[in-house]
């Protein structure tokens, strides 16, 4: 009688396993658990809308942009270099077009940031990155120097 129960005892975690994967599916499926409509996950994906930034937001002078482009947190490295994800991110994407040759990212030509960013104190470097018009260099190349040393030999911070 004893082994019977211990067997029975030893099935019971497989059974329950069994019964929560069942469950699992039936929910994953998007059929209702146990005829409750709290878990009925039935619906249109291209209802869903990506949020934007605020457009109440004060827009940044271009001074600002850059001052903060010149002091990226560790977290904008990526490999030991710079993140063009992070700097789009910072100017705003509607400063960007893809470059016709490779499609990465670079300012427009009406871009505020391309046409102050070098008198504003943006490293010739940084700006040619940005502006992406060397045909000479690749992105790659021209990144390869904007790395946590370039900002911290560059600029001294306050």
């Amino acid at each position: 009688m004893e082994v019977l129960m211990l067997e029975n005892q030893a099935d019971s975690p497989r059974q329950s396993s069994n019964s929560f994967n069942k469950q699992s599916a039936l929910v994953n499926s998007g059929l209702t658990f146990r005829s409750s409509d709290a878990f009925n996950f039935n619906f249109n994906i291209s209802s869903f809308v990506i949020p934007r930034r605020n457009q109440t937001l004060e827009k940044r002078s271009t001074r600002d942009v850059v001052r903060q482009l010149l002091t990226p947190p560790s977290h904008a490295f990526v490999h030991g270099v710079l993140s063009i994800n992070w700097v789009v991110g910072t100017v705003g994407k509607e400063q960007f077009r893809p470059r016709e040759s490779d499609e990465r990212l670079v300012l427009k030509r009406s871009s505020e940031l391309r046409l102050q960013g070098a008198s504003l104190g943006l490293p010739g470097a940084y700006h040619g990155w940005l502006c992406g018009d060397d045909p000479d260099y690749t992105s790659t190349e021209e990144s390869m120097i904007l790395t946590p040393e370039f900002f911290k030999t560059e600029f001294a911070r306050d």
